[in-house]
C-alpha cells in the first residue's frame, strides 16, 4: 500500500511539473486545465505559456488556490485580471478562517500585477485596506494624480511605497525627502529617478549610513558620487558601492583591497574589477577573496590555470562556475576527485553538450538530477532521463526540459 501511494504521489508530481513547465505543448496545458487535481490546475493557471482559452476557464475555478495563480501568471493580460476582479466580487463573501491570506488576497494580487487594468488602480487607490493603496502605490502604472493624493496618506507603508516607486515625478521625490518618517528618506534616495542633486547632498552629509546605502544602491547614482562612497567609513555603503553596476574600475580596485571581507568579495566579484587586480587576489590567502577571485569573469588566462591547479577544493569549483570557463578547462575539471567541483561543472551555464551527455550517464542521481535541469541539456539526453529510475530525476526533466518529445513522452507515461 505505501509503494502504491508513493507511486501516486510521484505520478502527481510530474504531471504538475509538466502543467507548470513553461515549454510544454498548448494542448497539454489545455487538457491538464481540466485535471482533477486543483495542484495541476494551480500549475497551469501560473504558467506563462498557457492558452487563453484555458486562462479563462480557470478565472472561473471552483477553488480559490488556482484563482489565485491565475492572478499571479506574469502574462496574464489586463481583460483576464478584469474578469477575474469581477468573479471574486460577485462571489460569496465568507472570511476564510485563516487570519492569512485575507479575504481579498486574489484582488491585491490582481493589483500587485503588471497588467493590472487602470481603472482597477484608480478604485484600489481610494480604497479602505491599506494594503491595497499600497499596491497601487508601488504600481509602475500609478497615474501621476494618483501619486499626489498617496503621498499625503495616513499610511506610512502607502506612502513609502509612492516613495520607492519609478514612476513617481521628481518634484514630489523632493519633497517627500524633507519629511522626517521612519524610512522615507531612504525609499526616495533609492528611487531611480532620484534628482541627482539629492543623491550628491546625501552623499556627503547624510548622517544616517542607511541612507547612504540606499544611496550607492541606487541603479541612477553619478559615477562620481560612487567614487565619493569609495571611501566611506561603514562598511555596509563600501558593499553597496561595490554591487553597483557601474561602480568605477579604480574604485573597485581599491575595495578590492579593503579590510572587511565582505566589501572585497564583492569588489573582486564585479565583472568590471580590474583582472590584474583579481589576479594578484589569487594568490590571498583569505579563502573568501580567492575564491572570488577565481569567479572572475575575465581572469587572465595564467591565474585560471593557477586557481584551476589549486589545493583549495573551493577555488577550483569557483573557476569551473565561471562564465568564461574554456570547454578544455571544464573538461578537466568534470575527472576532480572532489564532488562539488565535478557538480560546479555540471552547472556551468557554459558546459559543453558532450560534458552534459557524458555526466547524463552516471551512477549519480545527484548528477542527472543537475544535467535535466540544465538549459542545454540536448533533447535526446532529456528524452532519457524522461524514464530514468530515481522520480526525483523525472520530476526535474518534467519541470525544466524545453525538449518537447520528453514533455509528450512523460504526459503519455504518467497519469494524475
Amino acid at each position: 500500500m505505501t509503494e502504491v501511494r508513493a507511486h501516486h504521489q510521484t505520478a502527481l508530481r510530474v504531471v504538475a511539473a509538466l502543467a507548470g513547465n513553461r515549454h510544454s505543448p498548448p494542448d497539454l496545458l489545455v487538457r491538464y486545465a481540466e485535471n482533477a487535481r486543483v495542484e495541476v490546475r494551480s500549475a497551469v493557471a501560473m504558467n506563462p505559456g498557457t492558452p487563453l482559452t484555458a486562462m479563462r476557464r480557470l478565472v472561473d475555478d471552483s477553488d480559490e488556490r488556482v484563482r489565485a495563480a491565475v492572478a499571479h501568471n506574469a502574462a496574464a493580460s489586463s481583460d483576464l485580471l478584469a474578469g477575474l476582479v469581477r468573479s471574486e466580487r460577485g462571489r460569496p463573501s465568507a472570511r476564510p478562517a485563516r487570519p492569512w491570506p485575507g479575504p481579498r488576497h486574489i484582488e491585491a494580487a490582481v493589483v500587485q500585477h503588471p497588467a493590472c487594468p487602470a481603472a482597477l488602480l484608480m478604485e484600489a487607490a481610494e480604497d479602505p485596506d491599506w494594503q491595497l493603496r499600497a499596491a497601487v502605490a508601488r504600481h509602475p502604472g500609478c497615474a501621476l494624480a494618483t501619486f499626489a493624493r498617496l503621498a499625503d496618506d495616513r499610511s506610512q507603508e502607502v506612502v513609502r511605497g509612492a516613495a520607492g516607486n519609478v514612476a513617481c515625478p521628481s518634484e514630489l521625490l523632493d519633497r517627500l525627502a524633507t519629511r522626517h518618517a521612519w524610512n522615507l528618506r531612504g525609499a526616495v534616495l533609492a528611487n531611480p529617478r532620484c534628482p541627482a542633486e539629492l543623491l550628491e547632498e546625501a552623499a556627503g552629509g547624510e548622517r544616517a549610513y542607511w541612507n547612504r546605502v540606499a544611496v550607492a544602491e541606487n541603479p541612477s547614482c553619478p559615477v562620481g558620487v560612487l567614487e565619493r562612497l569609495v571611501g566611506d567609513p561603514e562598511w555596509p555603503v563600501r558593499v553597496a558601492v561595490a554591487r553597483h553596476p557601474m561602480a568605477p574600475a579604480m574604485g573597485l580596485a581599491t575595495l578590492a583591497a579593503d579590510g572587511m571581507a565582505d566589501v572585497a568579495v564583492a569588489a573582486l566579484s564585479h565583472p568590471r574589477c580590474p583582472p590584474a587586480v583579481a589576479a594578484a587576489a589569487c594568490d590571498d590567502r583569505e579563502p573568501l577573496r580567492y575564491r572570488a577571485a577565481a569567479a572572475h569573469p575575465r581572469l587572465p588566462g595564467a591565474a585560471v590555470s593557477r586557481c584551476a591547479r589549486s589545493a583549495n577544493a573551493a577555488v577550483r569549483a569557483a573557476v569551473a562556475g565561471c562564465v568564461e570557463a574554456r570547454p578544455n578547462l571544464l573538461a578537466r575539471l568534470a575527472d576532480d576527485p572532489d564532488p562539488a567541483v565535478r557538480a560546479a561543472v555540471w552547472w556551468s551555464p557554459v558546459c559543453p553538450p558532450a560534458l552534459l551527455r557524458h555526466a547524463a550517464a552516471t551512477s549519480d542521481p545527484a548528477t542527472r538530477g543537475i544535467i535535466a535541469r540544465h538549459p542545454r541539456c540536448p533533447p535526446a539526453v532529456a528524452t532519457a532521463l524522461a524514464a530514468d529510475p530515481d522520480p526525483e530525476v523525472v520530476v526535474l526533466v518534467a519541470a525544466y526540459t524545453r525538449s518537447s518529445a520528453a514533455l509528450r513522452k512523460l504526459a503519455a507515461t504518467t497519469v494524475a
